[in-house]
């Protein structure tokens, strides 16, 4: 044999090798092979190679990281084709988003597909991290998954805010100008690969059509000169800027978000109970206290914002402080020993033990934030003021 006639033979032979680590022709009939073929994939590996049976419900895992990886590749597609026809250069950008919108094939479909994929990868990432919480599955020996994950929450937050910006409208200036036991194990092939596809397909559903009903937001091109009245931040960020409208600077924007990064962190290392892992709300006792948080909060946050909002002022009372003091450190302990004393009740009348008191508190602090992002979003009018959103004045510029 010469060496031209040789030289297809080794070109189908590595052919072959990569179409087989690609695309395997058949599924493994056996455990052992549906385990390799999960270690020689180069998608599947990212799974182990067997999962515990009960994480094979729906309502225990619900799909959310699969579907989180799933945004993560819409963003990704739609980010190159939006990148092709984009210069990040003022007035130009936004000129290039209406060229987008106009003249591209499928480009207001693709900017759309790329905006709210990027809104619902928060919303996913949030509840994933929620559910890992609500089950204890942060505990060891998984806590460093526990601080990857958290930070990129804070990276996808971030790039969310990033990309907020990119269009160069007047939404986006004077946005960024505001701020284990012998469980039962099956194979990942095919019990949870087959979920995850079908999830993610009837997921792309959702979001196709949605994108395809619903425009991506787009104001006039940035102005300088013409603030908007209000000027609110992008909605994943108008709890923070509600707290602003309560709190000194410094307390609002760096120490209480500051205090509640690293509580979020921390929380592996002081819920150690590995009695209750996979447990939603570790147990009925911690059930009924997760509720009782979310009432208490959904009763006292608004509570709390029209006591601020009409009668408490705390500079008026106390003019000769420092700022800092009367509209900070005092308002903040006024929450924080309340805080305290719910603390205290809990085990006194419920018995919590640890882990149950954790899961009660930072209930109640999720959802007073959520609770403070709804009044920031429907609530605010001009002026930052209060209104009710069927008597929301027109916003004036």
């Amino acid at each position: 044999m010469t060496k031209e006639s040789s030289t297809p033979e080794k070109e189908d032979s590595m052919l072959d090798r990569i179409r087989e680590r690609l695309v395997p022709e058949a599924m493994p009939v056996d455990d052992r092979g549906r385990m390799r073929m999960v270690v020689d994939s180069l998608v599947l590996h990212l799974h182990p190679t067997k999962v515990i049976a009960s994480t094979m419900n729906w309502n225990y895992s619900w799909g959310l990281g699969g579907l989180s990886a799933l945004l993560m590749a819409v963003l990704g597609l739609t980010g190159v084709v939006l990148q092709n026809n984009y210069t990040p250069a003022a007035p130009q950008a936004y000129l290039d988003i209406l060229e987008i919108n106009s003249n591209v094939w499928f480009g207001e479909l693709v900017r759309n597909l790329h905006h709210w994929s990027a809104n619902l990868l928060i919303v996913v990432a949030v509840l994933h991290l929620i559910r890992v919480f609500a089950t204890g599955a942060y505990r060891p020996p998984r806590e460093l998954n526990w601080l990857i994950g958290v930070a990129m929450l804070l990276l996808v937050v971030a790039a969310n805010f990033t990309g907020y910006l990119l269009p160069w409208d007047q939404l986006a200036f004077w946005a960024i100008t505001v701020g284990t036991k012998k469980i039962e194990r099956v194979t990942t092939i095919p019990h949870l690969v087959r979920r995850e596809l079908v999830f993610a397909l009837a997921a792309f559903a959702v979001l196709l059509v949605f994108a395809m009903l619903v425009p991506a937001p787009l104001e006039g091109i940035a102005n300088p000169d013409i603030s908007p009245n209000p000027a609110k931040a992008p909605w994943y960020f108008m709890g923070l800027q509600e707290l602003l409208l309560h709190f000194h600077p410094l307390i609002g924007a760096i120490i209480l978000p500051g205090l509640a990064v690293i509580g979020i962190f921390l929380l592996p290392f002081f819920d150690i109970n590995f009695n209750s892992v996979g447990i939603y709300f570790r147990s009925h006792r911690g059930r009924s206290l997760a509720i009782l948080a979310v009432g208490i909060a959904l009763v006292i946050t608004p509570i709390w914002v029209l006591l601020d909002e009409f009668v408490l002022n705390w500079s008026l009372w106390l003019p000769t402080w420092n700022t800092l003091l009367s509209n900070g450190l005092i308002p903040m302990a006024v929450i924080l020993v309340p805080l305290i004393l719910l603390d205290e009740w809990t085990v006194k009348f419920f018995h919590a033990d640890t882990e149950e008191r954790v899961l009660f508190i930072a209930t109640f602090l999720f959802t007073a934030f959520v609770v403070l992002t709804i009044i920031g979003i429907f609530f605010r009018g001009p002026g930052m003021a209060l209104y009710w959103p069927w008597n929301m004045p027109v916003a004036a510029h």
